[in-house]
């Protein structure tokens, strides 16, 4: 080969080189759209996340509010007992007050009994 062959040849390689970087860029920037698309993806997952995260708080109450009538609602039904019993125990000393009152009033409107 003469020289001006084997410089030929050296630059014909040189531009299948170059021609493979360019296919390789070309492939490169043929990707980026789905690349694009990927972080798009993950922006749109952080962004739901950014405002699942801001609405937390008022969620948090919602549920500390339900948790506080659950809890007076708790704190009711164990009165609850409690109540009954003294309400009964009012109603006994009620009724028996009564009956003494019956009882007392009966003794002093009884009839004397007659004499012949």
């Amino acid at each position: 080969m003469t020289a001006g062959a084997a410089a030929v040849a050296a630059a014909a390689a040189g531009v299948a080189d170059r021609l493979g970087v360019v296919a390789t860029a070309q492939r490169e920037v043929a990707a980026f759209p789905a690349a694009a698309a990927g972080v798009a993806d993950r922006l749109g997952v952080v962004a739901t996340g950014q405002r699942g995260v801001a609405a937390f708080p008022a969620a948090a109450a919602g549920v500390a509010d339900r948790l506080g009538v659950v809890a007076t609602a708790q704190r009711g039904v164990a009165a609850s007992p409690h109540e009954r019993t003294s309400l009964a125990a009012t109603q006994r000393g009620s009724v028996a007050a009564a009956a003494r009152k019956v009882s007392a009033t009966a003794h002093r409107t009884r009839p004397e009994p007659s004499r012949p």
